[in-house]
């Protein structure tokens, strides 16, 4: 496991420049929803791959990519929808809201599976989470949305009389 975990890492992190390269050359939204379909095959198929080490090697190496091309999609997601100082805090959220679901994940699984005395309940529901995602991708417009400029717009006004105190 610990060598897996390493090697789980190295790929995470070693492959965020291809990800970044690809973005600029195909846009973010193109990419996420193709991580997004791939991350619905890995969850459906996981399940039968621990049955073999081959694949589930090969599996948990596709994770390790699609991980990597998320947090590297999400940053200028965020900034194009929320603007960029919205965008990182709305980050910064979001690696709160990862921190909580490590948690919190272990615990909600331990209460399915004792139910069901079966993981394969667990992949499902992350499949379905996934294939929510995928819909709201589709319909995704590129342009933010009228309050959210608005909120963009409040949150430079507060940039500013920060700034004016600081002089």
């Amino acid at each position: 496991m610990q060598v897996l975990g390493t090697l789980f890492g190295i790929v995470n992190g070693g492959t965020r420049f291809i990800w970044g390269i690809l973005a600029d050359k195909f846009g973010y939204k193109f990419l996420f929803l193709g991580l997004l379909i791939a991350e619905l095959v890995i969850a459906s198929t996981f399940y039968i791959s621990v049955r073999n080490t081959g694949t589930y090697l090969t599996e948990n190496f596709l994770i390790a990519i699609s991980l990597s091309g998320t947090f590297t999609m999400v940053t200028p997601a965020f900034n194009k929808i929320f603007g960029m100082k919205l965008g990182a805090k709305m980050y910064g959220i979001t690696g709160i809201a990862i921190g909580v679901s490590s948690f919190l994940g272990p615990i909600i699984i331990k209460l399915v599976v004792k139910k069901n005395t079966d993981y394969l309940i667990a992949y499902l529901c992350g499949a379905g989470v996934i294939l929510i995602n995928i819909c709201l991708m589709i319909n995704f417009k590129d342009e933010p949305h009228e309050k959210i400029k608005g909120l963009e717009a409040i949150d430079d006004i507060e940039y500013e009389e920060t700034d004016q105190k600081e002089s």
